[in-house]
């Protein structure tokens, strides 16, 4: 299930919840009372793009709409994290300085950027990550850089229907 779903009958969404299971540590996507099968971790670590592991199948999160940026950072770095970091890297890059910007997906696709959220400044001819900064309170925007700068993450996996995990 992805955050396209609109107007779903609630016996919709208590079906679609039945196989929403997060491993334990891991907090679930919920964009307007609908749960998805979505699961994100932080990690107050610090790590360069290229030495991040998400787990089998996890991928770094990714931030490409309004209501998922929101949740990110209204929800789980304000509501989980003592001390908000200035910086996060999320999962949006790029090849090469000539390449186009794409998102992590889940199948080692990437999702197009299509501008959201915006750069908050010029992008360097050799950034080749993204990450999102802290500017003021609650108030995130994209920064970019050429992945050789450590920063806290956020893993992003699949719920599924059963973890043994406790």
């Amino acid at each position: 299930m992805d955050s396209s779903h609109t107007n779903m009958s609630q016996f919709d969404i208590i079906l679609s919840s039945l196989n929403c299971a997060c491993k334990s540590q891991y907090i679930q996507l919920v964009i307007d009372n609908i749960p998805y099968s979505e699961c994100f971790q932080y990690y107050q670590s610090l790590a360069s793009p290229d030495n991040i592991f998400c787990g089998n199948g996890g991928i770094i999160a990714t931030t490409y709409t309004k209501k998922r940026l929101d949740f990110i950072t209204d929800t789980i770095i304000a509501r989980t994290v003592e001390a908000p970091p200035k910086r996060i890297t999320v999962g949006l890059n790029r090849a090469s300085a000539m390449s186009p910007w794409g998102w992590q997906n889940y199948d080692s696709t990437a999702l197009n950027y299509t501008g959201y959220p915006t750069f908050a400044d010029v992008v360097q001819p050799d950034a080749t990550w993204g990450y999102l900064e802290n500017y003021s309170g609650l108030n995130w925007r994209l920064g970019s850089d050429n992945g050789d700068i450590s920063y806290n993450y956020l893993c992003a996996t699949r719920a599924s229907d059963a973890y043994l995990d406790s």
